[in-house]
């Protein structure tokens, strides 16, 4: 038995463990909290009053309805002895007591060890109070049932009705018992609502009254809105910011509060907002910027030396030691003197400081002015140099699971050194080295070949755009965007019993930050020299025959340059860490070689710069490629509830050539499905294209026209999944039901479609084509295992085929051909079994 079968045997053992819940081991007239249901909410939000519970029932395992938290309290507590904590924690006070005792008039060794007994005994004293690692860190102790909770969870709930504008609501309960289980039912009648009928002002001050009004239409209260006390604090944050973006420093929410009046009958409300003034003073303060500081060093104190001041656009740089040029700081400190106050302009900085990766603390500060006649402040930016150097390191091990056994793991590892603000420009340049062996399964036969891959790369980052002819970077509005640049160079070298393959790269970046969601990326030149070299005739044989097929899988291992300018737009609502409710959406487009025309005989036809840096020779020996691509990636993220989730993805491609090129297309360009953050039960890059998937041949398999050998399976050839299947047109779906099990163990339920095809029909491959593509999804449903442990998160797929494209039409339904005695033999197509770091999507 391998290490898969071992891995679902405990996963299946474990559940099924936990199929009852423990109750015998209640006292008394004790009852087990088993249950809690919400009815009848029509328009509040049933998962804010469901926060609101004062008391939770034992988390249930999702299909079996089972507490396993609860039985491995008990698991625990079965092996408790607090009797056994009681003597570890005497033993312990004696045993500390005779070295403290021995060490005598040693004051410093007597309180190293009354710490050292202070920490063993708060453990031990925790363990004995609240029970031992598989009680408190797992398991959960029973939620036994209290009516007194239950009698405050319905207050808690009329008043959060009450907040929402339903102020005759009415919330009921009834229990049922069962076998010691309580079933709770909260019963709510919201009745209704009452709505904003009028709002007013009421402030003393002109120019705070000028400049709320000002402001109406962004105003969160609109009369005939359900009254939400939730808008009203959202409403006086607006107005607190508003305020201070205006230049009143002091100004605080405080000032604001609402009068609500409901004596006017018909479920109405009538609302005004006041904010009153300051009791010191018959007005609010409106303070400007006096002077600003730079302290470039603010965590140094040199005894008897002083800082250097250096004056630079209206800002005072103060340090010991200039580290980043005043020049690009002048672009990132976005308050000027004489301006008012601004929050946003404030948080701007802050952020633009920190961004530029030089400082590892950064704050701006102000202080009031109190020698001024008129309201005024002084602004300190104070920053703290990073190291110079970092080196981050990397070692681990590559495990490949395949349809033909699996293999030892194998070792990679990468170094990487960042050298912080080269020039003294805030400059950025960081080296790459990684390498890494790799089991990877044979295109020509069953066995797995090991691949050996080396690569290094170097990056110089610059805090602004770099371009001599447009000039971007003097633009105001572009500053704000937080523009950079990135100059790369990357070499890859892959050695493996079939080949040898070099790719260098290069490429001229630029990056900005529309705001904290929204980033583009734009390559403006990127360019990728490929060099390849054939060691085996069997795998020169197999290329030429892929290619016979339409597959030009044979034109990567030609030298060839690849060059292109492309673009990616990212938005990220928020999401950091796939837990809060959001949207995921990446949009990618990209153009080859498009203004070089390709001639006839492969030349590469690059007009511009780039074909001053290539000989003749250069040229005529190595192939380019004209091609269109575009791909759009979205992703929703809902939270059912605590550590529960739907997720769901949608994936479309398209890449063509461009007309009256060579026609070819890049292997690396091609979209591919399959795999463990594709559609899960194909093995990856081995699905499609459309309904085509070749045959599997016993012998001379490199004979495509050899059909007397194929290997016939209930009266069809049976489908060879090991050749990569490249397509021109992605469409993929995924979705999951994400939830936790215990602790760092978390579980999904998923259902993956899709599939890739060719723009056009090729004879070669029947089915591969667009025009019965609604017919030709494929369609797989698994249950994962995910291992949560902080900082990296280990996945554990298992998914099964339901519809088969490569199936004659009427016989693509395949789930009915699962069976649970053959789920990780090495020969089954119906099922895979993937590991991977990090959620799919």
């Amino acid at each position: 038995m391998n290490l898969r079968f071992y891995i679902f045997a405990f996963t299946i053992a474990i559940l099924f463990s936990w199929s009852c819940v423990p109750t015998r081991h209640l006292k008394g007239k004790e009852k087990l909290l088993y249950d809690v249901k919400l009815e009848d909410v029509k328009e509040a939000d049933p998962d804010k009053i469901r926060a609101l519970f004062r008391q939770q029932p034992n988390r249930k395992v999702p299909i079996f309805g089972s507490t396993p938290y609860l039985t491995v309290y008990y698991w625990g507590k079965g092996l408790y002895n607090p009797a056994k904590v009681q003597q570890q924690i005497q033993e312990n006070e004696d045993k500390f007591a005779k070295k403290i005792s021995k060490a005598g008039a040693d004051s410093s060794e007597v309180v190293k060890l009354s710490e050292k007994k202070e920490k063993r005994l708060a453990k031990l004293t925790r363990k004995k109070e609240e029970g031992n690692l598989l009680m408190r860190s797992v398991g959960e102790p029973p939620s036994i049932y209290d009516s007194a909770l239950t009698v405050e969870t319905v207050s808690q709930v009329n008043t959060y009705l009450s907040s929402k504008g339903f102020f005759h609501n009415k919330v009921t309960y009834e229990t049922k018992e069962e076998n010691k289980k309580i079933y709770l039912t909260l019963k709510v009648a919201e009745n209704t609502p009452f709505r904003l009928s009028e709002t007013a002002y009421n402030i003393k001050d002109t120019t705070v009254q000028r400049i709320v009004r000002n402001s109406q239409a962004e105003s969160l209260i609109k009369t005939g809105q359900v009254y939400d006390e939730e808008l009203l604090t959202q409403e006086r944050d607006r107005l607190e910011t508003l305020m201070r973006n205006q230049g009143f420093y002091e100004f605080r929410k405080q000032y604001i509060f609402f009068d609500v009046d409901t004596s006017f009958g018909g479920n109405t409300v009538r609302l005004k907002t006041t904010i009153s003034n300051p009791a010191d003073s018959a007005n609010h303060k409106l303070y400007k910027i006096r002077t600003i500081y730079f302290i470039g060093d603010a965590n140094l104190d040199r005894f008897g030396v002083t800082r250097d001041t250096i004056d630079y656009g209206g800002v005072k740089y103060i340090w010991y030691k200039k580290y980043v040029s005043p020049k690009v700081l002048d672009k990132k400190i976005r308050m000027s003197v004489g301006q008012p106050y601004s929050l946003i302009r404030t948080s701007r900085t802050q952020r633009q400081i920190g961004d530029l990766d030089v400082y590892r603390f950064s704050a701006v500060n102000y202080t009031i002015v109190s020698d001024s006649l008129k309201p005024m402040l002084d602004a300190f930016v104070n920053v703290t140099p990073a190291t110079r150097f970092q080196i981050t390191d990397e070692l681990g091990g590559n495990f490949n699971f395949t349809n033909f056994g699996s293999s030892l793991p194998l070792p990679y590892g990468s170094f990487r050194l960042k050298v912080r603000n080269v020039f003294g420009g805030a400059e950025n340049l960081e080296f790459g080295v990684r390498g890494g062996l790799e089991a990877q399964p044979s295109s020509v036969d069953d066995k797995l070949v090991t691949t050996t891959e080396l690569g290094g790369s170097v990056a110089l980052y610059f805090p602004q755009f770099l371009d001599p002819f447009f000039k971007l970077d003097s633009n105001p509005k572009l500053v704000v965007y937080n523009p950079r640049t990135r100059i790369n160079a990357a070499f890859t070298y892959t050695n493996r019993e079939d080949y040898n393959r070099t790719n260098t790269e290069f490429s001229l970046d630029y990056l900005w930050q529309r705001s904290q969601r929204l980033q583009y990326f734009v390559s403006l030149v990127d360019i990728n020299i490929i060099d390849a070299t054939i060691k085996s005739d069997n795998f020169r044989d197999y290329l030429e025959s892929r290619k016979a097929l339409g597959v030009t899988l044979i034109e990567s291992f030609k030298p060839g340059i690849v060059s292109s300018m492309n673009a990616t737009m990212l938005y990220n609502s928020n999401n950091i860490n796939q837990t809060l409710d959001s949207k995921y959406i990446k949009l990618f487009a990209e153009i080859g070689n498009l203004p070089g025309v390709i001639t006839g005989n492969n030349t590469i036809g690059f007009s511009g710069w780039f074909s001053e840096f290539l000989t003749e020779q250069t040229k005529n020996n190595y192939r380019s490629y004209s091609f269109l691509k575009f791909n759009a990636d979205y992703r929703r993220y809902y939270k059912i509830k605590e550590k529960m989730y739907f997720v769901a993805r949608g994936n479309f491609g398209i890449v063509s050539p461009v007309p009256g090129s060579n026609n070819i297309l890049p292997y690396d360009k091609f979209f591919f499905a399959g795999g463990g953050s594709s559609l899960r039960a194909w093995r990856p890059r081995k699905l499609g294209p459309g309904s085509y998937t070749p045959p599997y041949r016993l012998k001379d398999e490199l004979n495509p026209d050899a059909d007397n050998n194929l290997v016939i399976v209930n009266g069809q050839p049976q489908r060879d999944y090991r050749p990569e299947q490249p397509g021109e047109v992605l469409i993929e779906g995924n979705a999951e039901y994400r939830f936790n099990i215990f602790g760092f163990w978390n579980g999904a339920f998923f259902i993956d479609a899709g599939n890739v095809w060719t723009l056009k029909e090729n004879p070669e491959l029947p089915g591969s084509g667009l025009q019965d593509f609604h017919k030709e999804f494929a369609v797989d449903l698994g249950f994962g295992s995910r291992f949560d442990f902080s900082f990296v998160v280990v996945r554990f797929d298992f998914a099964t085929k339901v519809i088969d494209p490569a199936e004659p039409e009427g016989q693509r339904f395949v789930l009915d051909r699962f069976r649970i005695n053959r789920l990780f033999s090495s020969k089954n197509m119906q099922n895979s079994f993937n590991i991977g770091i990090g959620y799919p999507f």
